[in-house]
């Protein structure tokens, strides 16, 4: 089995050092990476959010990749309740319903913060993201001032993982 990103050792982690570095500079740029606030169903014209609070971790799965059985699946994603990593999950998971339980995941006053953004902005989004559909990201894009899309084909919600050179690109070139 490869490093995990978060070990010196894998050739990710310098490149993960070095986005972190440019994200210093948060005051003029801002990047949208399939986003948790999520969008009022009237704005999106109908449009379901998938359930963000599931215990079925094989469910969860299938929501997160685009392809679940691929290798990079076991480095982003607890195999079991059993594993250590769920105690990271949790904690994101509980993040999640803090800031986003009331009202339940959406933001009635989101189209007029949207409007203040006033940074260049890089809404990056998976075409086959089955937890936050691509209409999300859209959106996004629309409402900001400065903001350009990139879609990733294939890709679903977990983009670094899915498509690490490319999501490195991306935000590279937009830091830069």
């Amino acid at each position: 089995m490869p490093d995990p990103i978060s070990s010196p050792q894998n050739p990710r982690f310098k490149q993960a050092m070095r986005l972190r570095d440019a994200s210093s500079r948060r005051d003029t740029h801002l990047m949208l990476i399939d986003g948790v606030k999520e969008i009022r169903q009237a704005i999106l014209g109908g449009i379901e959010l998938t359930e963000l609070f599931i215990d079925d971790l094989d469910e969860l799965r299938e929501l997160l990749f685009y392809d679940p059985k691929a290798d990079y699946v076991d480095l982003a994603f607890p195999k079991s309740l059993e594993d250590l990593r769920i105690l990271n999950w949790l904690r994101a998971r509980e993040a999640t319903a803090r800031l986003g339980w009331n009202p339940y995941l959406h933001d009635p006053k989101l189209p007029e913060h949207l409007k203040r953004i006033e940074c260049p902005t890089l809404v990056i989004w998976g075409k086959q993201d089955r937890l936050i559909p691509l209409a999300h990201g859209e959106y996004y894009a629309r409402h900001i001032a400065e903001a350009q899309l990139k879609v990733l084909d294939p890709a679903g919600h977990m983009l670094p993982f899915e498509r690490p050179d490319d999501f490195a690109r991306l935000v590279g070139d937009f830091c830069a």
